[in-house]
């Protein structure tokens, strides 16, 4: 009812000649439904139509399209607070105020950017209900222009970074996202739909392109923006790396990730980017945004009608057309006699050597040497040899160097390298019974090493705190006291008391009982005497022991 009297509001006010004819409400709902941000925006400014209004009517348009309908599954999570947000942007605007042309406009943002009020769940179960504590650099500025967030769009899960062949939209949270020019899924399939809706930002695609929302944000690390814009028909942009900031958002990887707008229109884009577009100081990627030059908040004026005036675009056929219907042929020809209707020089059809052509050709077959490419993948085997082995190991334990400390990670590398091929006594298995009792004691007992070595190896890794001139040092020092001292205390100091050594007859211990080794004949004992002395007589008499 209220998106109804949005539209006679804004229908009493339009032009004369979109009054008329029969299908009067038909052209003012979709006047007021794909209605671009600066119609919007001036639509608000003349108090035709307020904030509240536009999220109510985006809220019905929710309910009967996303969750019932055709069911589009574009939305995860609807803001509680739209309504007082959109309250509140009205009573500023009644008393004079105006922030730009985002003031008032509502946008749906894609599920892997913070906002404190909703969850963020990147459309996984594992995540389900998370609030983070704090908004996303981008959901602060959409805030300080006068945005009001109505919701959380869907995406694939962990943006399309969680498994190998994922589907595009699918999500353990929301299930797949159906695309609105076809919102089928596949008959006898699992859900899958006809048409794809793109990804990873399939969500925010699917919105803007039904209508759901005005302008939606996604996010892009390879291709995620513009899979979604195209499958669509919508504009976005992905945006240099550094431009945006990627504070709050799920990262995937630091090079490449970045947010960008995805609006019905590219003058739509170019808005919504000059306002997320800016410094911050939590993400270094940013900083190029302190140079004049670099950064801008309103990228309109970059816009040009013929810009695609001497530009060259190639048009591959070969593998992109295989399979093409004639009526699908004729909007690729429509789309190219529509680009070099504006001035673009079009190579149609252009042919681009792929992977299987340059395979069969053989990349080594043009360097002029005794070579095929077959020698080029065995030199790699030859790595596993020791020699080419060792090498490399010792480039990468110089490379694996830790920072400067006590214990530098050149010498620990060295030190656990020698411990490998040359172990302690101490720590090689045994192959039996130790000789003695106390050997494993006394070589537990034994350093191992110079004592300079183990104070390297110790573990505490805090450095001990420098000594202090005079302090004790060494044995003689702790035994006579600091070595330097004043004459004056030197007098001052009592005598040592002498110690005398008291000497005492050494005491002739009997050596040690060793079976089988005898030193002299006095150490064998009476009984082996009398043995031998027996075996030296049958050796002289053997007659007489056989007569015995």
């Amino acid at each position: 009812m209220v998106a109804v009297v949005a539209i006679a509001i804004f229908a009493r006010h339009a032009p004369a000649d979109d009054q008329d004819g029969g299908d009067h409400g038909r052209n003012d709902q979709l006047q007021l439904v794909e209605a671009t941000l600066p119609q919007l925006s001036q639509a608000l400014r003349s108090h035709l139509v307020t904030t509240e209004q536009l999220v109510q009517m985006y809220q019905a348009r929710i309910a009967a399209y996303d969750k019932t309908g055709p069911t589009l599954n574009a939305i995860l999570h609807l803001n509680e607070h739209a309504l007082d947000d959109a309250r509140a942007v009205d009573h500023e605007r009644r008393h004079g105020g105006d922030r730009g042309p985002m003031f008032g406009i509502p946008i749906l943002l894609k599920d892997n950017i913070d906002t404190d009020d909703q969850p963020t769940t990147a459309g996984s179960v594992a995540l389900a209900g998370s609030i983070p504590p704090r908004d996303s650099f981008i959901t602060n500025r959409l805030r300080e222009a006068g945005a009001v967030i109505i919701g959380k769009a869907t995406l694939t899960e962990f943006a399309n970074f969680i498994a190998i062949g994922m589907p595009s939209g699918y999500s353990s949270l929301g299930g797949y996202g159906l695309n609105p020019y076809d919102p089928r899924p596949l008959p006898g399939g699992d859900g899958r739909p006809v048409l794809t809706p793109g990804g990873s930002s399939s969500g925010p695609g699917i919105a803007v392109a039904a209508n759901l929302t005005a302008i939606a944000i996604g996010t892009e690390t390879s291709g995620s923006i513009l899979s979604p814009s195209s499958s669509n028909g919508v504009a976005g942009i992905k945006p240099t790396r550094g431009l945006v900031s990627r504070t709050g958002i799920l990262p995937i990887t630091a090079n490449q990730d970045t947010a960008g707008p995805i609006a019905r229109t590219v003058t739509d884009a170019a808005i919504l980017l000059g306002v997320i577009a800016g410094f911050d100081r939590d993400d270094p990627a940013t900083l190029p945004c302190l140079v004049p030059g670099n950064c801008f908040r309103d990228y309109t004026r970059f816009l040009d009608k013929h810009a695609l005036r001497g530009a060259r675009i190639a048009v591959p056929h070969t593998p992109y057309w295989i399979g093409f219907t004639p009526a699908q042929t004729q909007i690729m020809n429509d789309a190219i006699a529509a680009m070099r209707a504006e001035g673009a020089f079009v190579d149609d059809p252009h042919e681009i050597p792929n992977q299987a052509d340059i395979s069969a050709f053989g990349i080594c077959t043009s360097v002029p040497a005794p070579t095929n490419c077959s020698t080029v993948l065995l030199y790699g085997q030859k790595l596993h040899d020791r020699r080419h082995h060792r090498v490399q190991q010792r480039a990468c334990l110089r490379r694996a160097q830790v920072r400067p400390g006590p214990v530098p990670g050149r010498r620990r590398a060295r030190h656990q390298s020698r411990q490998r091929r040359h172990p302690a006594p101490d720590r090689r298995p045994h192959q039996g019974p130790p000789a003695h009792p106390g050997r494993d004691r006394r070589l537990a007992r034994r350093p191992r090493r110079h004592p300079r070595h183990r104070r390297r190896l110790r573990r505490d890794p805090v450095p001990a705190e420098p000594r202090r001139r005079g302090a004790r040092q060494g044995r003689l020092s702790e035994r006579g006291g600091p070595r330097r001292f004043h004459a004056a205390d030197r007098a001052r100091r009592q005598p040592a008391a002498v110690r005398h050594r008291v000497h005492r007859p050494r005491v002739q211990r009997a050596p040690p009982h060793r079976p089988g080794v005898r030193v002299r004949a006095g150490d064998a004992s009476p009984h082996a005497a009398r043995e031998r002395a027996a075996a030296a007589e049958r050796h002289r008499h053997p007659a007489r022991q056989r007569s015995r």
